[in-house]
Parts: C-alpha cells; structure tokens; sequence
C-alpha cells in the first residue's frame, strides 16, 4: 500500500516524458532484487522499488558487478556477460 497503492492510474514522469517526446527508453534497468538486467523496452516488468537505471555507456559496468541480462535482452549482452563470467571463473580456479 502506501504511496504506490495508486500507480495503476498514474503515469511516472519519465513515462510521461517518452510519451511527449515520442521517443523509446534508452536506459537499461536492473532488478536489484533479482540482479536481473533488463533491455530499456522491458524497464515495465521490474517493480518501481527494485528499479536501478544505467546508461547504455554502463551497462558493461552493471555486468561486470552482479547483473546478469534476462532472456529477452539483446544478445550481445549475453556474450558480454558469458565472457566476463568465463573469466572470472578462470581467476577462482587458478586460486
């Protein structure tokens, strides 16, 4: 409840905003309850408390830290992601 027991009937300021200027999200957002990294189109499906934004400049960063792309993410994403996670299992076994 509380202040997001209305969010159904109100639009949030950045959807708004794609709307007036008719253009597409272009940040990427991450679940912080999941650590799942979502494509820009896809922001909708992550609840507004677990949202965490990045531009597309640092979405590199956000994989190298803990978020890992869901399905339907680009797939460049997943071979960034499956490499970064490659390497770093390199590094533990040579421990």
């Amino acid at each position: 409840m509380g202040i997001w027991e209305f969010m159904d009937c109100t639009l949030l300021p950045m959807e708004l905003r794609f709307l007036a200027r008719r253009e597409l999200p272009v940040k990427y957002c991450a679940d912080l309850q999941n650590d799942l990294l979502y494509s820009p189109e896809y922001y909708f499906k992550v609840p507004i408390e677990n949202r965490l934004f990045f531009y597309p400049k640092d979405v590199l960063t956000a994989l190298q830290k803990k978020f890992r792309p869901i399905p339907d993410c680009d797939g460049w994403l997943h071979k960034v992601w499956r490499a970064l996670t490659e390497k770093t299992e390199e590094r533990r076994e040579k421990r």
